[in-house]
């Protein structure tokens, strides 16, 4: 049990008046943060402690001792041996003392030792102590030792690595009221209990009476000498009274999509990735948003593989997968290239192959995580796809307009303006979550990087007004943090009044924005996209068009028409480059190719219609493996079609005749032109042009000539009746004229 420490054996230092130089905005650090290992000191390594410490509360602080302390032993004891002998009585003297030095007082003369021996002939029982006289040993004690509260997040990193700043006030215990030694293992370890002072100083108790990130440096001395040390650092917390406002923290990871062709070591990359994530989520307890790339859910993800099961069974309803493409699409190129529609169907194809391959966690649509330069136009598309917040890293974020560089808080939202004139919120990943890599490269532990972590955001809300904060906890490259930090993390922040873990998808709600001068923070997005598609779009919309047509002539259920859909799109992908895109364009349209050429034109004939009505016999091959539906259309100047344009299925690998109806209108020779059609209406061939010879109207010219007679026929009787008339009229009025009675 641990002892109260001892008091007064130091004066106690006066705290000094704290005059903070509050700084327009925060500092970030420019460097990724130093271990506690960069110190000169050493000696001790931290396993646990109390990090959130409550005004009259006890600070606890565990520590496995690592230098040379053979002080911390296991306990000794004392052996006692009865033996039986037979003596005889004996009388000793104690010899003469040395000659005393000179000045030097003697000392008093030795009595002498008097043994009496039992009876002749008896046994005597003696019982005999070995006392081995040690020297006393150094003193050996820990102290406890309290600096002045950090006056900005800039000063944590200074802390830890050498400069805690001036001590207010120390305790001392003594070594054996708090070493431990670890009989199984051989660990030395300390531990201790510091109770903390409330309201006013006390001398069994460590003064830490201003709210703040106070360093706390824990030494060990060895007759004064200092002999190990460490120096970490806590968050003093009012027991009443008014905080710095909520703080939330959000989980996040996510994997780089490998695209529509990876490569082997691409694939090994993203397994390696959902492997931490998964890992991950069944280590901690905080809930954690995840980007699972939905490409990978018809290999690794597909149903029943063991990277599925593993995910499926590591992830609950309380995590949240983010709703992703189908296949990677920047929102900027989508944007400028007019494909929105295309980016909002890659969206929700994402969304379903996720819900097949891990049915047991929700999606959201929560955020994007800007990995490449965004416009206001790709910021716009994402927005009308209901995502509410971009999550980008910071230095992507100080590639913005307005962008803040070094003096950003990361712990409050920005805000950009879209095309239209509306905002999106903007939050920037701090570069503080370096800590969270799972190999940082410093060997620093766990509880270290989360120490450091915490401070950091402590010393951020003590440096500005009180605000509702959180920050995106995500290792380098949005890579699954670390679980043993996050762990740790957890068991921090659990011990605080103002800390607690949430989705991504609260965050946006529970947080802030950045205010400048009484102004929103507005930034201004990058001018153009990474990569532009609007050629590759121009050219997929030709292919597109000839692969419909040609669509038209395959069967019912042909499998071509999806593929072809599907490899267009799928060059639409950013994740493609160009080169590769063109090859995918460049097949499709070869294929299409492929199927027109199995059409082939008939030779151009010469055909005698001899009857009004006749059938033109054209003969057309399909050199393809598969039936193709054609349109064949006939023009010419004197015959007529009745049936219009003849629809009719090539049967595969040999020569259909297509029989055209046709109707005379004049006997001559004249051409005929024959055009081979898709069922679309686009032809397929050039026109072929066919001499008709029409002799058809033989028996029409007899009876025309029939006809004629009969006219010519019936005009001369009708002549011959007028002359036979005309004759008698005039013989009448001439026998009138000679007649008696005219000549009066």
């Amino acid at each position: 049990m641990t002892r109260a420490p001892r008091a007064g054996r130091f004066p106690r230092l006066p705290a000094a008046v704290l005059v903070l130089s509050v700084a327009a905005l925060l500092t970030l650090p420019a460097d990724p943060a130093r271990s506690q290992d960069d110190r000169d000191d050493g000696g001790l390594e931290l396993f646990a402690q109390t990090y959130a410490v409550a005004e009259g509360g006890v600070a606890t602080f565990d520590f496995v001792v690592t230098g040379d302390v053979p002080e911390i032993a296991p306990t000794t004891t004392t052996t006692t041996t009865t033996t039986t002998t037979t003596t005889t009585t004996t009388t000793t003297l104690a010899p003469a003392p040395d000659p005393p030095t000179t000045g030097a007082t003697p000392p008093p003369p030795s009595p002498p030792t008097t043994a009496t021996a039992p009876a002749p002939g008896t046994t005597a029982a003696t019982t005999t102590t070995t006392t081995t006289t040690i020297p006393p040993g150094p003193e050996m004690t820990v102290q406890v030792r309290s600096h002045r509260a950090l006056a900005s997040r800039a000063n944590v990193a200074a802390a830890l690595t050498g400069s805690p700043g001036p001590v207010i006030d120390i305790l001392e215990f003594e070594l054996e009221d708090v070493a431990v030694f670890d009989d199984a293992t051989g660990e030395r370890r300390l531990s201790l209990e510091v109770p903390v002072a409330a309201g006013a100083a006390e001398v069994t108790q460590l003064d830490l009476l201003q709210p703040g990130v106070h360093p706390i440096t824990v030494q060990l001395r060895r007759d004064r000498v200092l002999i190990a040390s460490y120096t970490t650092l806590v968050d003093v917390v009012r027991a009443e009274g008014p905080g710095r406002g909520p703080f939330r923290f959000a989980l996040f990871a996510a994997v780089e999509d490998p695209g529509p062709s990876p490569t082997n070591e691409e694939l090994i990359e993203a397994v390696d990735g959902l492997s931490a994530i998964a890992n991950l989520a069944a280590a901690v307890e905080p809930p954690l948003t995840a980007a699972v790339p939905p490409s990978l859910s018809t290999s690794v993800l597909a149903d029943g593989e063991p990277l599925q099961l593993e995910l499926a069974e590591a992830l609950d309803g309380d995590d949240r997968l983010l709703v992703l493409p189908d296949l990677p699409l920047d929102p900027s190129a989508a944007g400028e290239a007019g494909l929105g529609d295309e980016l909002a169907r890659r969206m929700s194809d994402g969304e379903a192959a996720l819900t097949v391959a891990l049915p047991g966690t929700p999606g959201t649509r929560a955020a994007w995580v800007v990995d490449e330069p965004i416009t206001a136009a790709g910021a716009t598309a994402i927005r009308n796809l209901g995502v509410p917040l971009l999550v980008v890293p910071y230095d992507r974020y100080v590639d913005f307009g307005n962008s803040l560089g070094a003096f950003t808080d990361p712990s409050l939202l920005y805000a950009t303006t879209l095309t239209d004139g509306s905002s999106l919120r903007v939050m920037v990943v701090d570069p503080i979550t370096e800590l969270l890599a799972a190999d940082d490269g410093a060997e620093r532990s766990p509880i270290e990087r989360a120490i450091r972590l915490m401070a950091e955001t402590s010393a951020l809300r003590y440096q500005f007004d009180p605000d509702r904060r959180s920050l995106l906890l995500t290792a380098p490259g949005f890579a699954a943090p670390d679980p043993d930090v996050v762990g740790e993390l957890a068991t921090l922040a659990a011990q605080h009044p103002d800390y607690s873990f949430d989705t991504l998808g609260r965050l946006p709600d529970e947080t802030n924005s950045l205010f400048l001068d009484g102004e929103l923070v507005d930034l201004v997005l990058n001018a153009r996209p990474a990569v532009s598609l609007s050629q590759r779009v121009d050219r997929i919309a030709g292919v597109r068009l000839r692969a419909a047509d040609v669509a038209s002539m395959l069967p019912d259920g042909d499998p071509r028409p999806g593929d072809w859909d599907v490899s267009l799109r799928t060059a639409l992908s950013t994740a493609l480059s160009s080169p590769d895109a063109t090859m995918l364009i460049d097949d499709v349209d070869v294929q299409v190719a492929d199927v027109r050429a199995q059409v082939v034109e008939p030779e151009p004939f010469d055909l005698t219609v001899g009857g009004s009505e006749a059938e033109i016999p054209l003969r057309v091959e399909n050199t393809g493996p598969t039936p193709l539906r054609i349109s064949v259309h006939a023009e010419a100047e004197k015959l007529s079609f009745p049936e219009g344009d003849v629809e009719v299925v090539l049967e595969p690998n040999q020569i259909t005749v297509v029989p055209i109806p046709v109707v005379a209108r004049s006997n001559g020779v004249f051409p005929v032109l024959i055009e081979l059609r898709t069922p679309a209406g686009n032809p397929l061939t050039e026109p072929i042009e066919l001499t008709a010879r029409v002799s058809t109207l033989t028996g029409l010219g007899r009876v025309f000539t029939v006809g004629a007679l009969l006219v010519l026929a019936t005009w001369w009787l009708s002549y011959f009746r007028r002359r036979r008339t005309q004759q008698r009229t005039t013989g009448l009025t001439e026998a009138v004229d000679r007649h008696p009675a005219s000549s009066s």
